[in-house]
C-alpha cells in the first residue's frame, strides 16, 4: 500500500514539473510572438514619420 501510494505522489509531483515547464515555455513563445509585431510596428511607424 505505501509503495503505490508513494508512486501516486512522485507520477503527480512529474506531472506538476511538466505542466510548470510548459507554462513557463508558453509564455515564453507567447512573449516573443506578441512582441515582434509590435517591434516592426514601431520600425514602420518610425520610417513613415521620417
Amino acid at each position: 500500500m505505501n509503495r503505490i501510494r508513494r508512486g501516486i505522489r512522485r507520477d503527480s509531483f512529474r506531472d506538476q514539473c511538466r505542466e510548470f515547464v510548459f507554462e513557463i515555455l508558453f509564455e515564453a513563445v507567447w512573449k516573443i510572438i506578441t512582441f515582434i509585431p509590435r517591434l516592426l510596428f514601431r520600425l514602420v511607424k518610425g520610417i513613415f514619420d521620417n
